[in-house]
């Protein structure tokens, strides 16, 4: 039987620098100093979450984009924000990774264990949805 992992169950953090999404620039660029700077900053918000304790983990980031910037459009995919999260903090540390981008003032970010569903644990769960794709 699959396991199903939820967001994890604690209060989401306010970001003080909104997200920055991957760069693939050279080092020193303008655009590679400012993905430095915004995961410097998620890392002193959540030093204590990301702890090797053999639980699973998982992060949920809500991103928040001005009105006037289309959230299905200008290359702003939810896994260009998640990359340089999972290489800064060890993707291998984490079971899932949950992300969503809305029209909001800000964004938050919570890092924490994560909910697991399934064998060997009493509180079962279905999946809410699913999504298949095609080309």
């Amino acid at each position: 039987m699959p396991v199903l992992l939820s967001p994890p169950a604690l209060a989401p953090v306010r970001l003080l620098v909104p997200p920055v999404l991957e760069s693939w620039d050279a080092a020193g660029h303008p655009s590679r100093q400012r993905l430095g700077a915004y995961l410097d900053c998620v890392a002193a918000l959540a030093p204590q979450a990301v702890v090797a304790d053999g639980a699973p983990l998982a992060l949920v980031l809500d991103v928040g984009l001005s009105r006037e910037v289309a959230l299905t459009s200008g290359g702003r995919d939810l896994d260009n924000y998640l990359f340089p999260l999972a290489r800064r903090f060890g993707a291998g540390r984490f079971d899932a990774f949950f992300a969503r981008k809305r029209h909001a003032t800000h964004s938050t970010i919570a890092i924490g264990p994560a909910v697991v569903h399934g064998p060997g644990n009493a509180e079962q769960a279905e999946p809410l949805f699913s999504v298949r794709t095609s080309m």
